[in-house]
C-alpha cells in the first residue's frame, strides 16, 4: 500500500485506465514517458521553434497576396501536417475505436497510447513551427485562432503526459472528459484557422 504520491513514479507505469484490456507492467523501463522521454519532448518543443523562427527570418512573404512562395509554402504544408496528426491523435485517444484499429496489431496495440501520445507531441511540434515560422515571416494571416489551437495542444501534452497525476487529483472520469472537451476544443480552432486561410482572408487576424 502506496504512503503517498511519488512524483517520480509519473510515467513509470503505461496508464491503462483508458484501455482496461492492455496488459498492466509495472516495470519502468517499458515505459515511453519517464524523465528522458520527457526532456526529448520538450527537446522536440524548443527546436521546432527556434528553427521556425531562423527560417521565417530567412525569407519574406510573396509580394503578390493571391500567391505563396516557398517559404510561406513550407508553413502551410507543416500547419497541414500538424492538422492531420491531431486527426491521427483524436482516433488513437478514443479507447473505442483505438482499441479496433490495433486489434490485430499484436504487440503494438498494448502501445496505443504511448503511440497517441507522441504522435501528438510531433503534431504540436510541427503547429510551433508553422506558427512562428510565418509570423517571423511577416505573415500574420489567422494567428489569433491558430494560436489558440497551439496553446490547447500544449494544454492538452501537460494534461495527458501527466495524466496519472490528474487522475489522482480528480478522477479518471473528470480527466476523461476535461482532455475530450480541449481536445475537441483545439480541432474547432485548427479548423477555423484553415477555414480562414483558404478561403483567402488575408485581413482577418483571427
Amino acid at each position: 500500500m502506496r504512503s503517498g504520491f511519488n512524483p517520480g513514479t509519473l510515467g513509470a507505469t503505461r496508464l491503462t485506465d483508458v484501455d482496461p484490456q492492455v496488459e498492466v507492467r509495472q516495470d519502468a523501463t517499458w515505459s515511453l514517458r519517464g524523465r528522458g522521454p520527457t526532456l526529448v519532448a520538450v527537446g522536440v518543443y524548443l527546436l521546432a521553434s527556434v528553427v521556425g523562427v531562423v527560417v521565417g527570418l530567412l525569407g519574406e512573404p510573396s509580394s503578390d497576396p493571391a500567391v505563396e512562395n516557398e517559404f510561406q509554402e513550407l508553413g502551410g504544408g507543416t500547419g497541414w501536417t500538424s492538422f492531420v496528426g491531431m486527426i491521427l491523435v483524436t482516433v488513437l485517444g478514443w479507447a473505442v475505436l483505438g482499441t479496433v484499429l490495433f486489434r490485430r496489431l499484436g504487440r503494438l496495440r498494448p502501445w496505443r497510447v504511448e503511440i497517441h501520445n507522441w504522435i501528438a507531441i510531433l503534431a504540436l511540434g510541427l503547429a510551433l513551427f508553422h506558427g512562428l515560422e510565418l509570423m517571423a515571416l511577416g505573415d500574420f494571416r489567422g494567428y489569433l485562432s491558430g494560436w489558440a489551437a497551439v496553446l490547447l495542444m500544449f494544454v492538452l501534452f501537460v494534461h495527458g503526459w501527466w495524466r496519472s497525476f490528474w487522475v489522482r487529483r480528480y478522477g479518471l472520469r473528470t480527466w476523461r472528459i476535461v482532455h475530450w472537451e480541449v481536445a475537441v476544443g483545439a480541432l474547432l480552432f485548427t479548423t477555423l484557422h484553415v477555414v480562414l486561410i483558404d478561403e483567402g482572408l488575408g485581413h482577418v487576424r483571427f
